[in-house]
């Protein structure tokens, strides 16, 4: 499955195929999370457009006899006609809710020339969807070189369950069943959502906010503060709670709890070493950054699960980077495809050094792929260009934006160090 943006926020160009782990990397402002919430919004549509339509057949064919049924071709072309109109209308709904409410300022700025309007396409093996902004309306393209309309048939033995299966196969290929948003700054809304939530139903059941604008969240980081308000510990994972106890372990060094007794919940974490448990905002920042995706492993995923994590680096020290890479290539494993954004050195050199630990142990390289989100040196209003990384199981891949800044850094270091031991020497 791939998305593929032109135009869209900084982006120029950006053409991604995912694979079980997918690494994003750029300077500030390069457009990485305008791409995570833009695919995060076109995984939500997709999967609330395949159920639309299942719910359809349900209604339409669940009692349709295999006989009667045989060779209705225009039915199957209905199917595939009412699936891209709801992906589309979902797709509208979701980029305003995750991105910009107007759709206009989704567009990159400093466009122009033909084939300068901004395009969104989605795509799996089976199909391709190609959608145009046209000011604050979104399109779909059937009239584009990309566009690939789905084939759908009717099977040849059974009737309207069959058929509602090879809908699922066919329009739900290569794509998530659900889609899993962890973003920046996540240990803030762990640490207070307890507070927030109760401040909140105070303050409505009060009228406080008779009288206020609120401003609006995000729709990615809104249903990221759903999930640790909503999440339960009453379910409990089988793939994937193995993942969570292992980023404890070599992480976290403790344990994580969730206490929800009595409509109280609370994030508890004991320590290495320690009897006693302690309330998360008492402990380390990067407990909290991580606190979310162990719950979520430990009592929420599912299979057909994809996950999208901005900058898992965040508050971890260096030695704990090198580590992270192993601990997102299990979490790849159980929740595929992982799509990671970063901008540590540390991170993908560890990802780097873990392709060449499993060829030299003789195992299966991890399936890794790797972006470099660059802008244009000589004007930045054109915008960024996505390239993939070469990345081979037998050499590792290096971030060549990474090294020119170590580089630069180590000049400057010896240009000023020589000024100051050297009174003849003139600093650069």
């Amino acid at each position: 499955m791939r998305v593929r943006l032109h135009n869209i926020g900084p982006i120029r160009d950006a053409d991604i195929e995912f694979v079980p782990l997918t690494v994003l990397v750029g300077p500030n402002g390069s457009g990485k999370t305008t791409f995570t919430s833009v695919t995060y919004a076109c995984w939500l549509a997709h999967a609330q457009a395949i159920e639309s339509v299942l719910e359809s057949i349900d209604n339409q064919l669940i009692d349709t006899d295999d006989d009667e049924a045989a060779g209705d071709r225009p039915v199957t072309r209905a199917f595939v006609d009412e699936w891209e109109s709801e992906f589309g209308t979902r797709l509208d709904f979701e980029l305003r809710r995750c991105s910009s409410p107007d759709l206009v300022a989704l567009g990159r700025a400093r466009r122009g020339g033909q084939g300068a309007g901004p395009r969104i396409e989605i795509a799996s093996a089976r199909w391709c969807l190609p959608f145009r902004l046209e000011g604050d309306v979104l399109r779909l393209e059937r009239d584009s070189a990309s566009y690939k309309r789905a084939r759908l048939r009717w099977p040849k033995a059974g009737g309207a369950r069959e058929f509602r299966a090879r809908v699922r196969a066919t329009l739900g290929a290569d794509l998530p069943g659900r889609a899993i948003y962890f973003p920046a700054g996540r240990s803030g809304f762990v640490q207070t959502h307890t507070a927030i939530s109760g401040l909140v139903l105070s303050a409505l059941s009060g009228g406080y906010f008779q009288d206020a604008t609120l401003g609006a969240i995000p729709g990615a980081t809104a249903d990221f503060m759903r999930l640790v308000a909503q999440v339960s510990t009453k379910g409990r994972t089988r793939n994937t709670g193995s993942v969570a106890r292992d980023i404890e372990e070599q992480l976290l060094h403790g344990h994580l709890r969730l206490e929800d007794a009595h409509g109280a919940r609370r994030f508890l974490f004991q320590p290495e070493g320690q009897t006693m448990e302690w309330p998360l905002q008492n402990m380390a920042t990067a407990v909290a950054e991580f606190a979310a995706l162990v719950l979520y492993l430990r009592h929420v995923a599912r299979p057909g699960d994809a996950v999208l994590i901005d900058e898992p680096e965040s508050h971890l020290h260096p030695s704990s980077q090198v580590p992270l890479a192993e601990a997102l290539q299990a979490v790849a494993q159980v929740c595929p495809p992982l799509v990671v954004a970063t901008h540590s050195e540390l991170l993908v050199t560890a990802m780097s050094t873990m392709l060449l630990r499993a060829r030299a142990e003789g195992r299966e390289p991890p399936e890794l792929r790797v972006y470099a989100f660059t802008f244009h040196d000589e004007d930045r209003g054109l915008g960024v260009d996505v390239w993939p990384l070469e990345v081979d199981p037998e050499e590792g891949f290096a971030v060549d934006q990474f090294a020119e800044v170590v580089n630069a850094a180590y000049a400057e270091a010896v240009t000023y160090y020589n000024a100051a031991h050297d009174p003849d020497h003139v600093a650069g």
